[in-house]
């Protein structure tokens, strides 16, 4: 992986559009298959629990409007049998893409821990979350994780930047992780003067990937569409 350029990071395995009918679902195994045929530098992924505490790969918190917390995994598996669990994936992806864990709900710091530390090592993933509190619960179990604050447009109220300033100082992450609309404003300046690495997401057109390739602030950039974008960058 060349260091002159930002790495690119397969959303939820996504490589072809996020809304790709041709292309393999997002969050499951092939499309993590994929997103490592397009050469992938990352792969990133939802992580959210069932009733029966088994960690799934899925991105919203229910299915057809049943809340995952409310469903086995069997059930889970049966509503939609391409959903895996966290363990599988791991097991699937472990020392052939590094990985980009997103936690999102408070509260299942431990299991994936636990799975973690039986499958990877501290350089094959990292650890992000909207939740500053799972990322803290993170950081007090194993301070050695890399973890990164993602940050959304409506926490931009530029009238309270000490809202999302608090968590940052406390926290001391290793990068952010704003919406790449955030990037370049005066708020993200002001709630970031230390300068932290940025991981931007999602940004799918290439003239966009293009302009943030050239931020030496912006270390990732999370993509649908690695496998337009990955042939064609400048190493």
């Amino acid at each position: 992986m060349s260091m002159n350029h930002p790495i690119m990071i397969a959303h939820r395995g996504n490589t072809n559009g996020s809304h790709n009918p041709l292309a393999p679902s997002e969050n499951t195994i092939a499309a993590f298959e994929a997103a490592i045929t397009a050469g992938a530098d990352m792969l990133e992924f939802d992580v959210c629990r069932s009733r029966d505490g088994v960690l799934v790969i899925h991105h919203d918190p229910e299915i057809n409007q049943i809340s995952l917390a409310d469903l086995t995994i069997q059930e889970i598996q049966t509503i939609q049998p391409e959903i895996p669990t966290f363990e599988t994936t791991i097991q699937h992806c472990k020392n052939r893409i590094p990985l980009d864990i997103e936690l999102k709900t408070f509260g299942n710091e431990s299991a994936v821990l636990a799975i973690i530390n039986q499958h990877l090592t501290g350089d094959q993933f990292v650890i992000t979350s909207f939740q500053a509190k799972a990322l803290q619960n993170v950081r007090q179990l194993q301070p050695q994780v890399k973890i990164g604050l993602l940050i959304k447009p409506a926490a931009c109220d530029r009238r309270f930047p000490y809202r999302v300033r608090q968590p940052i100082d406390r926290l001391q992450p290793d990068f952010l992780a704003p919406h790449y609309a955030l990037i370049n404003t005066s708020w993200l300046q002001t709630i970031n003067p230390s300068h932290i690495p940025y991981w931007i997401w999602t940004v799918n057109e290439p003239t966009a990937i293009k302009q943030f390739q050239s931020n030496k602030q912006v270390k990732a950039i999370i993509t649908d569409r690695c496998s337009q974008i990955i042939p064609n960058r400048t190493l």
